[in-house]
């Protein structure tokens, strides 16, 4: 009963950060596309997801399209200093032995 109440955890996005002007100067981006594709490359394969329920294998598999979103989300969150807030909380499930 414990366990169960734990898995039945729901996390809701916010498409709005995703809305945000376009430019192609690097002055604008701090963060490079390109260190965005390196990490998401390094991605460890076969661990488990986190809260969102996304694993590495799925990001990885996203292709030039998640490589966008995650550049644009990143550098959204550098301009404005401000991190989404489900980003800020983790999820804990203990397991007994």
């Amino acid at each position: 009963e414990y366990c169960s109440e734990l898995y039945n955890h729901k996390a809701n996005g916010d498409p709005s950060v995703l809305n945000c002007t376009q430019t192609d100067t690097e002055d604008d981006h701090p963060i490079l596309r390109r260190e965005v594709e390196a990490a998401v490359q390094s991605l460890k394969k076969g661990k488990s997801a986190g809260v969102d329920n996304i694993p590495a294998e799925l990001v990885q598999a996203g292709g030039e399209d998640v490589i966008t979103a995650l550049t644009t989300i990143c550098n959204r969150i550098w301009q404005t200093g401000e991190w989404s807030t489900p980003w800020t909380q983790s999820l804990v499930i203990t397991l007994p032995k």
